[in-house]
């Protein structure tokens, strides 16, 4: 089973076992009926998230994006990310939660997202 990471508000990174799935999680959390969502084995307010990664490994040394969400800076390998960058400048534009790879957050506390070389 693989590991739930979630960034509370409080800006302490946590492990949650359980499942997800970040596409519905996303669609429920953009629901501005949504007040509460469950993440695994655990039911949060939805102010309460500010990230989620749902990975064995949370930040890979193969990576070629860098997405800083409030101080804590996630690295992701994507096949384009140029397309990455558009997307989540696209989706934080209109929506309250953005997912980009395996990493859904929080466009209030998201600070900012740039290419990287991987050092793997």
């Amino acid at each position: 089973m693989k590991k739930i990471f979630l960034l509370t508000n409080e800006n302490v990174l946590v492990g949650i076992s359980g499942e997800v799935d970040l596409e519905k999680l996303k669609k429920l959390l953009n629901s501005n009926t949504t007040v509460v969502a469950r993440i695994g084995q655990k039911v949060l307010n939805k102010g309460k998230i500010f990230a989620i990664r749902y990975t064995e490994e949370l930040n890979s040394t193969d990576h070629n994006l860098a997405i800083t969400i409030a101080d804590k800076t996630f690295n992701l390998n994507v096949d384009d990310y140029d397309k990455a960058l558009n997307d989540i400048e696209q989706s934080a534009n209109k929506e309250e939660f953005v997912l980009i790879g395996d990493l859904l957050f929080s466009r209030k506390v998201f600070i900012s997202a740039e290419e990287t070389q991987s050092i793997g």
